[in-house]
């Protein structure tokens, strides 16, 4: 990439012109903490945080240049002034990305687009080079995070493209021009925001924008991606676990994982995927339907599936001290995942702590959906059970069982002093990302 290219489109004006533009960078960085000699910084300014206010450690750590939305001096590094800063590093990412030939492989959802990411590119990855978008960089800056780390041997794209409003889908899909997308299910995360389903699938569908072409593969079991109609110039694929060549069956279900009989055409293979729950079934289908599409050998997509750990704070599972089992899935929260997890503890007999935070973004929707989680965690047989925060006030009033907290440290001071800890119990942890439920973690351990 040349520096004079990235300077011509961001549009920028040299506030220092007696410094010299270096002939080469090493990469393109918005993270001082990252940055390493010869990166060019992007200073971005956010609602937390204000990249300006780190130039100058960007500068003592070897920046090369700096682009900016505001008026500085420097006398060793070229300072680039910049209309905006965040559209700035848009254009950089579309740059790399034009003067590669990878192809991209796009994926959106409401709950399991991690995982089925995750699934995706541990498939591909058994016979192509692939590059995929790490933890949650999932948006506009995150993106572009990952699109600076290709280098020129990377077959695949493999990302995860996340929204809370409508048209942040739209701009994403357009800066990395999906030839496969990727549409997990349509559920209620961010329905405060965006008012319905409806709505949701709409955000959702934003993924072809960028799309002139390719294929919108599409979860056929979830009943809005079922109604969607054939788009011109692009073929759809919807996947199901009983039609088709590849057809999978769950055998059996514990809280530990879900043992599975594939079957695609005249192959077959059982499995066990350390991941519980029903749903999953259908984001293992979506994979392996991209993995038989850019023919990946079948059994080395099962080696993917059996190799498989839960990401952190994903439905995983320790084993306290005591004997009891530990299940966090801490990471984020909706109705439906968090149904999913519920149906888990149904089947086992063990006793249960049931341990719930708030369920965010949903709006004018929080009381009504907060409710129906009362309604039905009451039903889980054997459990004792915690709501903590202010909308799981509404799920505590329905519930006809279990104890209220206002926050985290009210109910670790009640943990600390509860005498009557039940041994060889399953504790849930299942919340929000904001809620931080991890918190607890350290307090349940040491009661073990």
């Amino acid at each position: 990439m040349e520096i004079k290219k990235l300077i011509k489109k961001s549009k920028g004006v040299v506030q220092n012109a007696d410094v010299a533009i270096p002939h080469s960078f090493h990469t393109i960085t918005t993270d001082t903490r990252i940055l390493e000699k010869n990166d060019i910084f992007v200073a971005l300014k956010g609602a937390n945080a204000d990249g300006n206010k780190y130039i100058e450690e960007a500068i003592e750590k070897g920046a090369s240049m700096i682009f900016t939305d505001q008026e500085l001096d420097s006398k060793s590094v070229p300072i680039i002034k910049v209309e905006d800063a965040y559209k700035c590093l848009y254009d950089f990412a579309s740059c790399y990305l034009e003067e590669t030939s990878t192809s991209v492989i796009a994926i959106t959802g409401s709950v399991g687009k991690t995982t089925t990411k995750e699934l995706i590119s541990n498939i591909l990855s058994k016979k192509y080079k692939v590059l995929k978008s790490e933890g949650n960089k999932n948006n506009r800056i995150g993106i572009p995070q990952t699109i600076f780390k290709l280098t020129e041997d990377i077959d695949y794209l493999v990302l995860e493209l996340g929204m809370n409003h409508l048209h942040e889908i739209d701009v994403l899909s357009n800066l990395v021009k999906p030839d496969i997308g990727v549409i997990t299910n349509i559920g209620s995360a961010h329905i405060g925001n965006l008012g319905s389903k409806k709505n949701i699938l709409k955000a959702k569908m934003e993924i072809i924008s960028g799309m002139n072409e390719g294929i919108l593969v599409l979860n056929g079991y979830d009943k809005l991606l079922d109604k969607v109609e054939d788009l011109a110039g692009i073929k759809i694929d919807k996947v199901y676990i009983d039609k088709g060549n590849m057809k999978l069956e769950i055998i059996e279900q514990t809280i530990f994982g879900t043992k599975i009989h594939i079957i695609n055409e005249e192959e077959d293979a059982t499995v066990f995927f350390k991941i519980p729950g029903e749903a999953m079934i259908y984001n293992i289908a979506l994979a392996l339907h991209i993995g038989k599409l850019l023919e990946v050998p079948f059994l080395k997509m099962i080696e993917v599936l059996e190799e498989y750990e839960p990401l952190n704070q994903r439905l995983s599972l320790q084993t306290l001290s005591n004997g009891d089992i530990l299940i966090n899935d801490s990471y984020n929260s909706s109705y439906e995942s968090l149904m999913m997890d519920l149906e888990l503890l149904k089947k086992e007999k063990e006793h249960k702590v049931i341990i719930l935070g708030d369920i965010l973004e949903l709006g004018k929707s929080s009381k009504k959906i907060h409710k129906k989680v009362g309604e039905e965690v009451q039903k889980i047989p054997n459990s004792e059970i915690h709501f903590i925060g202010k909308d799981m006030k509404y799920a505590w009033e329905k519930c006809k069982d279990g104890m209220y907290f206002e926050n985290n440290q009210e109910w670790i001071t009640y943990w600390q002093k509860k005498k009557d800890i039940k041994k060889n119990s399953i504790i849930l942890l299942k919340g929000s990302r904001r809620m931080k439920l991890e918190e607890l973690i350290p307090f349940i351990e040491k009661a073990n």
